[in-house]
């Protein structure tokens, strides 16, 4: 009926408007949005296809990480002088206090985090902040596990402003696998974990 097609072309128009606005968006806005939009708890993704649209795979590589890296500092710095001190005066209050990590522990637990699906960005941040692991440990381990998804989302998008139907299939099956590969890695990860903690049960 006419009206079931009113509705389908509202969505379609709406999609080409979105299209049409990232493709003329310029370098600099993109790269600000993915350093501070994420903090405010805005998914990074969208973002990442319209790098793609707009600048293409190799250039959108490069913004891509360099501005996650800026991101995940950003995030970090937040966290760590804003509210760890208030988590560590409000448990010190109480006879309590956070756990030591050492640098295994503290490894295991930047990847768990990391690897936890739909844990949006900000929240891994902010959590890996608080929790008061190494800055370095921290940037060295998750700008590896962010730049796979950089790397996929990117080239999703520059398939899609070239219509490339294959490229988008090789895309959207590559962030597939790397959920798979995501999943197990952090099953396993959590295995060791329960391991570790039943041996210091034992002791």
């Amino acid at each position: 009926t006419k009206n079931e097609e009113r509705r389908t072309k509202i969505p379609i128009n709406l999609l080409q408007h979105l299209l049409d606005w990232i493709s003329g968006a310029p370098p600099l806005g993109l790269f600000l949005a993915v350093i501070f939009l994420p903090l405010f708890g805005v998914p990074v993704s969208p973002i990442m296809i319209a790098i793609g649209i707009r600048l293409g795979t190799g250039w959108g590589i490069l913004l891509g990480m360099v501005a996650l890296m800026l991101n995940i500092a950003l995030g970090y710095g937040i966290a760590s002088r804003f509210a760890q001190g208030r988590i560590k005066t409000w448990l010190e209050n109480r006879g309590k206090a956070l756990p030591a990590l050492t640098s295994g522990d503290e490894n295991r637990w930047i990847l768990l985090v990391r690897l936890t699906p739909g844990v949006p960005l900000f929240v891994q941040n902010y959590l890996l902040g608080m929790s008061g692991v190494g800055f370095l440990r921290y940037l060295l381990i998750s700008l590896p596990t962010q730049g796979i998804y950089c790397f996929l989302f990117v080239s999703l998008g520059t398939s899609l402003s070239g219509s490339r139907l294959w490229g988008a299939v090789l895309a959207v099956s590559g962030l597939i696998a790397a959920g798979v590969l995501v999943s197990l890695l952090r099953n396993r990860l959590a295995r060791k974990r329960g391991e570790k903690n039943r041996e210091i049960l034992k002791s």
